[in-house]
């Protein structure tokens, strides 16, 4: 049985989509993307401008950015260092896999080592 203060993840599968958005919400993609074309490190202001700028059809709030930023920090799939400027202290991220392929290869691993160890409980019951 699942413990209950495990924190659930931010990568779910959705076997309705396809490619990224698989595992991640259109804005979500959007923001990987960025980075990857971008290939530098963004504050999440930055990030967030970005979003603005590209619009869609959803708007979406800087809160949300910063959630999934820090999730995407859980999960491994994002680093970030912090530095002190006017505000406070900033998180700087950047991705752990600066390209696509490689991201998409890091989530097939995370699926399916999640996948197997399922299977061996199957197995084992």
């Amino acid at each position: 049985m699942e413990n209950m203060t495990t924190r659930r993840s931010t990568l779910t599968f959705d076997l309705s989509q396809n490619g990224l958005l698989c595992v991640l919400k259109l804005w979500q993609v959007e923001i990987m993307c960025h980075f990857w074309r971008s290939q530098r490190p963004m504050i999440s202001r930055e990030v967030h401008l970005h979003l603005q700028d590209v619009g869609g059809d959803v708007a979406v709030s800087r809160a949300s950015v910063i959630n999934f930023l820090n999730y995407m920090v859980d999960e491994g799939l994002l680093t970030y260092t912090v530095e002190t400027g006017k505000g406070g202290h900033h998180r700087i991220y950047s991705p752990k896999d600066k390209t696509e392929k490689k991201f998409r290869d890091t989530v097939h691993l995370m699926f399916h080592e999640k996948l197997s160890a399922f299977k061996k409980m199957e197995a084992s019951a």
